[in-house]
């Protein structure tokens, strides 16, 4: 993702400080958070009476130019709540990874400008700095025939970076961008130094060593091995999921009395319908169906960034959320790319980004038709 949405509890959270809520986001070592009951439910029954625990956000790799989308709520529709109007303080600098490859390689961030929005919610302009930042300009559609004009008497401590900066009457922050000083190398040393660490810390490993193509990412660590997918059998197409679980050598809380190590084609795979007769699920326990949100433990884990227990990070406000058939995660339908989960019926199935293959594949870069006549 080429930018990350800061949510209103941030605000109060991070003490409106960009760089402490960077500084989380981009931090190697994360805090498990507990995600309710186990994720093996089947048409609305949990298999197992287990609870876990996730570890999410770990960044692999950072885009060149981030935009970092604090979206007042003042503005638009709610601009009568100017008083709870939020000024974030965003730093010169932000150093996603250590200081020394910062120095050495230029992995750190530098302000570059603004989009900037109207109190109403209807206009859209823009403040930012010249290359060798020195020069503020804004720009303006309805002002000087559309063209960008220079503010006089400006630097770039007074009308770019801080928490107090001069914008233009009636305007507000909408999104801050950065740009990577090391360009393409640093974004590369970042994605060398990250992979490195998740290998160690976390049993990760990505089997790409550069971002030349997309990485597949597997688990190893030692007394564990990766489960067949016809054993999963709480999920609608397992052999499709792009998830994978891994379980003890000695498997204790599922077994299948079956010599197969997996279907050798879709079509092999065993009907949902027909698995209990072959499944042993006497000795698991199965309370009973959860209630749907808000009144029941569920996982909120949407691309805009609010993860966690969603009895404590959804807000009403935050429009409504769509919990995907595959890993069972909630997500806001608003955040849905394209609208593609606005207009799902109460029938309709829905896969997230991350279960979804057809969601992959939109965000591949695609061959370019030839131009030459």
């Amino acid at each position: 993702m080429t930018f990350f949405q800061v949510q209103i509890s941030h605000y109060t959270k991070y003490d409106g400080l960009i760089a402490k809520l960077c500084e989380d986001r981009f931090s190697p070592t994360k805090n498990p958070t507990p995600n309710g009951s186990c994720w093996r439910t089947m048409e609305g029954e949990s298999l197992c009476s287990g609870r876990c625990q996730d570890i999410r956000e770990l960044v692999v790799s950072i885009p060149v130019v981030l935009a970092i989308e604090v979206g007042d709520e003042s503005v638009g529709l709610n601009r009568q709540l100017a008083s709870e109007r939020q000024y974030w303080d965003f730093p010169a600098t932000i150093t996603p990874d250590s200081e020394n490859n910062a120095k050495k390689f230029g992995v750190i961030y530098d302000l570059i400008g603004y989009t900037l929005v109207n109190v109403q919610g209807t206009h859209f302009t823009a403040r930012y700095i010249s290359h060798d930042r020195k020069k503020v300009y804004t720009y303006d559609s309805l002002k000087h025939g559309g063209h960008p004009y220079e503010e006089r008497n400006a630097t770039f401590k007074t009308h770019i970076s801080g928490r107090s900066v001069n914008l233009p009457e009636g305007f507000a922050v909408w999104q801050a961008y950065y740009h990577l000083r090391g360009g393409l190398d640093a974004q590369s040393k970042f994605y060398e130094t990250r992979t490195q660490q998740y290998a160690t810390q976390y049993h990760l490993y990505f089997s790409e060593a550069t971002l030349d193509k997309l990485p597949t990412v597997s688990y190893r660590q030692e007394g564990l091995h990766e489960m067949p997918a016809r054993d999963r059998f709480w999920l609608y197409h397992p052999e499709r999921s792009g998830t994978t679980e891994y379980i003890p050598d000695i498997p204790r809380a599922l077994h299948i009395p079956s010599g197969d190590e997996g279907p050798e084609s879709e079509e092999d795979t065993v009907p949902h319908q027909h698995l209990p007769e072959v499944i042993d699920l006497t000795q698991l326990q199965l309370p009973g169906s959860q209630e749907s949100l808000p009144d029941s433990e569920f996982g909120l884990n949407c691309r805009c960034g609010v993860t966690g227990d969603g009895n404590i990070v959804y807000h009403q406000e935050d429009g409504e959320v769509v919990q995907c058939d595959e890993c069972r995660d909630w997500s806001h339908i608003a955040c849905q790319r394209n609208g593609r989960a606005s207009t799902l019926s109460a029938k309709d199935r829905f896969l997230c980004d991350t279960c979804d293959p057809e969601a992959m594949q939109q965000l591949l870069p695609r061959k370019r038709a030839s131009t030459r006549r």
